[in-house]
């Protein structure tokens, strides 16, 4: 009775309305917990439907905050249910954890994790429930909760430590790794680094409605992991609030369901230079509001269509992080942001090479040469492609086979005696690994051709590369082609283009 009253007292958020806030949400309003938190500002689709279960077919185009609230009242009308249908952001995430007890991430990208986590330290700290799914493995923790003692400690003769805090996961990833080693939720089955733990992302499959997939031991169990792990956080809020049973904090939960096992791996202690839980802390909820985690993680924080077109520029380097110094014109600053944005403008308004679906379109009906290239994943292109196209996986596109590949279809087009440089079109499924390599695919192209001097360069109106590809060739140095990739990708083809073309 008394472990029930603690539920009914307690406020308990939930960032993130899919296929892991859709179990644990469930859970807890039928465990009757007395106020949930729900932070979401998606919409409902139906490629969501076979792994956040909460959600209906009913529910497509309505708020994910909405639908899973709604699913909550039915188990449990009296619970409270605080709607946020709003993207979470360094502006906001303060103000919103503050409210609550027990803060539950269940997003999916790597940019809201580190405010989340942020936002938890400087705000109590406040217990933190991660979890994270990976096709068939699943991973949960607890961050920033006092961690139960070890064997050791307990039967030491020894005074125990004073400091039995679990580690934030600053503590664990100091800095964000590389962004071409995260991916959004709708990319590569679920998507991101084995190394980075709970910074594993969402997953995806395509909708049966629209392909078949025919490895049915992955469709069937795929589906599974995200509602363990929903299962397992909302068990571990459970815990944190009744005081029953051992928190897994301090500790990472693995499950695989490909070969049964389940493990148990403990992490790090906390470290005491973390900016943000060290006892020389000195981030603050003002530090946190004002940094940029988007830029500071060098990845975005959605997978979402943007309204931008990228031509092939350097990456904007990676803000610092909260509580450190920047100079006027260091990276993540006002001033270096806006020089940044004039250099890409100036590149949209001289040279005008982009590519946007409809672009990309045009080129195709009129037949302006051009060579397109897929860079998804085989099991992807089998399920949706457009042609004429090459397809180069992303983590072979540099080989030199390859490079020699595309060296080839560009000399073909060249001998249409185009009256400008070939435009060589990046496609992916949302647009964010097309981005990534078109900053990468010049450079490596020009340094083939150094080394194999063979290679012809036939006559055209040829483009200074220090121009064009900003720092990806040698200053002075011409080419006969320009890299551009398709904002949006395939999702946006589908949207804006054609109607009928599989969305997964």
């Amino acid at each position: 009775m008394v472990g029930q009253l603690k539920l009914r007292d307690s406020r308990v958020l939930i960032v993130g309305c899919g296929g892991l806030g859709c179990p644990a949400a469930v859970y807890l309003a039928a465990a009757g917990v007395g106020t949930i938190g729900l932070v979401d500002d998606d919409l409902v689709e139906l490629s969501n439907l076979h792994r956040q279960v909460a959600h209906s077919e009913a529910s497509i185009g309505q708020s994910k905050v909405v639908s899973l609230g709604l699913r909550c009242k039915q188990i449990n009308s009296t619970t409270n249910i605080e709607e946020f249908s709003v993207h979470l952001h360094s502006s906001n995430a303060v103000s919103i954890v503050n409210r609550f007890d027990v803060i539950v991430d269940c997003s999916d990208n790597l940019a809201t994790r580190y405010l989340i986590n942020d936002a938890c330290a400087v705000c109590g700290p406040k217990p933190l429930v991660s979890g994270s799914a990976l096709r068939l493995e699943g991973q949960m923790t607890v961050y920033l909760a006092n961690r139960p003692l070890t064997k050791e400690e307990i039967n030491a003769n020894s005074p125990l430590p004073m400091e039995n805090r679990a580690p934030c996961f600053r503590c664990l990833f100091p800095v964000p790794p590389p962004a071409d080693t995260v991916q959004g939720c709708s990319e590569a089955g679920s998507s991101g680094c084995r190394l980075w733990s709970t910074c594993l992302l969402s997953r995806y499959m395509c909708h049966p409605l629209f392909v078949p997939i025919n490895n049915s031991f992955f469709r069937l169990f795929v589906r599974g992991v995200p509602g363990m792990i929903g299962t397992m956080q909302a068990a571990e809020v459970i815990k944190i609030l009744t005081g029953i049973g051992a928190v897994h904090s301090g500790r990472l939960l693995i499950v695989d369901l490909e070969r049964n096992l389940t493990r148990t791996v403990v992490l790090r202690s906390p470290r005491p230079d973390c900016t943000v839980c060290g006892t020389m802390a000195q981030a603050s909820p003002q530090s946190v509001a004002l940094t940029d985690y988007v830029l500071f993680c060098g990845a975005p924080a959605h997978d979402k269509l943007t309204n931008f077109i990228l031509f092939c520029f350097p990456p904007a380097p990676q803000c610092q992080s909260p509580a450190s110094e920047k100079s006027d014109h260091s990276p993540g600053t006002i001033s270096y942001q806006v020089a940044h944005c004039v250099f890409v403008f100036y590149q949209f308004v001289v040279y005008g090479y982009f590519s946007s679906s409809q672009q990309l379109h045009d080129w195709m009906q009129t037949g302006e040469p051009h060579i397109l290239i897929d860079l998804r994943p085989q099991v992807e292109v089998e399920l949706c492609r457009l042609t004429p196209c090459l397809y180069f996986p992303m983590k072979i596109l540099l080989r030199d086979s390859v490079l020699g590949e595309i060296q080839a279809a560009l000399d073909e087009k060249l001998k249409l005696s185009a009256k400008r440089p070939i435009p060589i079109v990046l496609l992916c499924h949302r647009g964010n690994k097309s981005q990534i390599a078109a900053t990468q695919l010049a450079s490596a192209l020009l340094a083939f051709r150094h080394r194999n001097p063979l290679t012809a360069l036939p006559t055209t109106d040829l483009v200074d590369v220090g121009a064009t590809n900003g720092n990806n060739g040698e200053d002075g140095q011409q080419t006969n082609f320009v890299i551009c990739d398709v904002a949006g990708g395939l999702s946006a083809w589908a949207a804006e283009i054609d109607p009928q073309f599989p969305v997964y």
